[in-house]
């Protein structure tokens, strides 16, 4: 444990109770490095009840370091008392302000005299702006039992990160006002504290990264590690195979290969975050995440594909492209990963049971679609009329164990029934193998994809076939097309 000053463990061990590691779960709170506000408002009855005087406006201060200016800032926000630690020494006596670029934000939600979050924000290059923040929730975790800490990075430095709700971060009202990737390469890490050692062990979502590959300042790929520590018992990796985001639509992603473990993370891979007293345990850094995911020995992978373009929670009234990438349905014995799932109709599963395509993909000869490479087995549920219920079953299976599918059959009622199916040769289903790298499979998919919808739609006007208008965008075009003939 890291040896802490008399005063500092004295008055929060007398704020949240408990005298050590096994107190009552809160012993990470003597990790905080927030002894300044401690001192100033919450270890003191009398400090406290002045905070709680305060009316909207009103600004009480501190100066610590006796140069005429707040580094202690105490204020009222509804029922919350804040209390502002001033990092970078650069508030003004007149007319004091925090801000959010490195000043520390210790909020009291009720006023009852006990922190509720802790809001730490860093400015690592000195610009002014916010590049990473450190947020502790006090008491009840969020998501997952046991979580406190959630890290969060920018790293295009696009002055974007999460947004908060009454200091808090809510799924349901936050989401789509936070930089989940849509301006491009950020992350998050979420941790909790072992308090038999006092570090902040990564857990959950282990990391969270996007990726802005191309330089166009939005994300083309989603990768998303869940674990505890260095052992990951899943990774999901979506990508944006057609590259067609834009500043109305900024998530688009197509396709997820997820992977199931556990694995152990290789150590030499792993980084560690600076908090305000000590570090974060190893975390997978930005750089080295991608090709961490695509090299661990994972046991099964599935890979989901949204084949009519619409990956949306159906009880999103905003009707939001999801921010995480695909999230995958139960699919036989494979279990969702993360939520809310994208359901079956109109997306393609494909399940590699014994992991031996090493999570890569190929561009079928035969269907012009990316399949993944090793699975056995996969079905591709059409919902063609669009009323909630399937209509027609596509299914593939790799006959011959070579990694490729080779067999395709169509249940045309989607009553269990296969109506027809069509075996390849041997060396008909070939084709070079992709990493999951949205660069590569970009360059591979879209031409083919691109010359797919010339032909349907030359062969839609020969029939008096009505297609959509060209701005539906590609894969649209193509499911539209095909549920139409």
């Amino acid at each position: 444990m890291l040896a802490l000053l008399g005063l500092r463990a004295y008055a929060l061990a007398a704020i949240f109770g408990g005298a050590g590691p096994a107190d009552d779960g809160t012993a990470e709170l003597r990790l905080l490095g927030i002894e300044q506000a401690v001192e100033a408002v919450f270890g003191s009855p009398e400090a406290m009840d002045r905070a709680r005087r305060l009316k909207p406006g009103d600004r009480g201060w501190v100066d610590r370091d006796r140069d005429g200016d707040p580094d202690v800032l105490i204020m009222r926000d509804a029922q919350a008392v804040i209390v502002v630690l001033d990092d970078d020494d650069d508030m003004f006596p007149q007319n004091p302000e925090p801000d959010q670029d490195s000043d520390c934000w210790v909020v009291d939600l009720d006023a009852d005299g006990r922190p509720d979050r802790v809001l730490d924000n860093i400015d690592h290059d000195g610009d002014g702006d916010v590049d990473e923040t450190q947020h502790y929730y006090l008491g009840k975790g969020m998501l997952e039992p046991g979580v406190r800490l959630f890290v969060a990075w920018d790293y295009n430095d696009n002055n974007q990160l999460w947004r908060l709700r009454r200091y808090s971060y809510d799924q349901v009202s936050c989401q789509w006002d936070c930089d989940f990737g849509a301006g491009g390469d950020e992350g998050f890490s979420m941790f909790r504290c072992d308090p038999s050692s006092g570090e902040w062990e990564p857990c959950f979502e282990c990391p969270f990264l996007f990726y802005d590959t191309d330089g166009d300042g939005r994300s083309e790929e989603a990768l998303r590690f869940e674990g505890r520590g260095s052992v990951m018992q899943s990774v999901r990796y979506s990508l944006n195979a057609d590259n067609d985001m834009d500043a109305t639509q900024p998530y688009d992603y197509d396709l997820a290969v997820i992977a199931l473990g556990p694995v152990e993370l290789p150590a030499a891979s792993l980084v560690t975050t600076r908090l305000r007293v000590g570090r974060t345990g190893g975390h997978l850094s930005h750089s080295a995440a991608r090709q961490v995911a695509r090299s661990q020995p994972w046991r099964r992978v599935l890979l989901v594909f949204d084949e009519n373009d619409c990956n949306i929670d159906p009880r999103d009234p905003g009707r939001h492209e999801r921010w995480e990438g695909i999230i995958n349905a139960p699919y036989g014995d494979f279990p969702q990963v993360g939520g809310p799932n994208c359901g079956t109709l109109n997306k393609r599963y494909e399940c590699d049971a014994d992991a031996s395509g090493a999570l890569r993909l190929y561009l079928s000869p035969i269907d012009k679609r990316l399949h993944l490479y090793g699975a056995e087995r996969g079905t591709y549920t059409m919902d063609r009329d669009g009323d909630g219920r399937a209509d027609r079953v596509f299914t593939y299976r790799d006959a011959d164990g070579d990694g490729f599918i080779d067999t395709f059959g169509t249940d045309e009622g989607a009553d269990g029934v296969i109506d027809r199916e069509s075996s390849m040769g041997a060396g008909q289903c070939s084709a070079p193998l992709l990493p999951l790298d949205s660069a590569k499979v970009t360059a591979a998919y879209l031409p083919a994809l691109r010359a797919v919808v010339r032909e349907q739609e030359r062969a839609a006007r020969a029939l008096g076939i009505a297609l959509p208008a060209p701005d539906a965008g590609l894969e649209r075009r193509r499911f539209l097309a095909e549920t139409a003939m």
